[in-house]
């Protein structure tokens, strides 16, 4: 299995069980204002050093290119709809489960196309330019430090929006 996983599985699996495990964390999270739990992800813009690369011939396209659009794509949105939320706009909650959705499926096909892109027994495309550099420092920290955290914050904004639908509903029965 490569290391790179464990990287990208262990804080994920730390922080959902943190979530769920304590009070005081979930508290904490219910906390922070929703619209900055979406507005944080403008840090993905950063994913278009992806697209340079792949345009100095340094990366395969077959992951620069989805991961690269895909990133600068949910960053950007991430403040219009982080705007939506904090204005309580007539659908920004539907908005949000939209992009939620769409930076967690944008998540998935970059660190697959990175496994598939790179040496290694999921090696199945670019195999004439390989994508080493994501396995090497400073890009090692996207898979190992940005998706976990891009991941992080996608599932604390549904468990948010779960949590403030289930209000609304008890409120509405009452």
């Amino acid at each position: 299995m490569p290391t790179v996983l464990f990287g990208l599985l262990i804080p994920l699996a730390v922080a959902a069980i943190a979530l769920w495990r304590s009070e005081s964390i979930a508290r904490l999270v219910s906390a922070i204002p929703l619209h900055w739990l979406v507005a944080a992800q403008v840090y993905r813009v950063a994913g278009g050093i992806f697209l340079v690369l792949w345009a100095d011939g340094r990366l395969p396209w077959q992951f620069a290119l989805p991961a690269g659009i895909g990133d600068v794509a949910t960053g950007s949105v991430a403040v219009v709809v982080a705007a939506l939320l904090a204005q309580n706009a007539i659908g920004a909650r539907r908005a949000t489960y939209a992009w939620c959705l769409f930076g967690i499926a944008d998540l998935v096909v970059a660190v697959t196309m990175g496994a598939m892109t790179s040496p290694g027994r999921a090696h199945l495309l670019a195999f004439e330019a390989p994508n080493l550099l994501v396995t090497s420092y400073p890009l090692v920290m996207v898979p190992t430090f940005a998706v976990p955290l891009a991941l992080m914050l996608h599932g604390l904004v549904l468990w948010r929006l779960r949590r403030g639908a289930a209000s609304a509903e008890r409120l509405a029965a009452a």
